[in-house]
């Protein structure tokens, strides 16, 4: 369903992973193909472990991995999807 974008450990232990769309609600939505792989084989979450989605326009949700499969994940958003605001930085150099 998500198209693998990224994935990045986030601060703390919470691993994101970027898929073309969030879930729009708070039903079970599931991660598969490369990103659902990587989530179950290499990173080798459990059931109960949190990540974050995230869609590179700045929206991102937390979710709950409530069951796994062969090469798929099936998660739970704890949320709405939320909406971050871009910080802009101004650096004033001088000589």
């Amino acid at each position: 369903m998500g198209k693998f974008c990224l994935h990045r450990k986030a601060e703390g232990n919470m691993r994101r992973f970027c898929v073309k769309s969030l879930p729009t609600d708070t039903h079970a939505y599931v991660l598969d193909g490369p990103e659902g792989h990587h989530l179950v084989h290499v990173l080798r979450c459990k059931q109960g472990d949190v990540i974050q989605l995230f869609d590179g326009h700045g929206n991102s949700v937390d979710c709950e991995v409530i069951s796994l499969e062969d090469s798929s994940a099936h998660l739970k958003p704890l949320h709405a999807p939320i909406q971050q605001t871009a910080q802009t930085i101004s650096m004033l150099c001088l000589a």
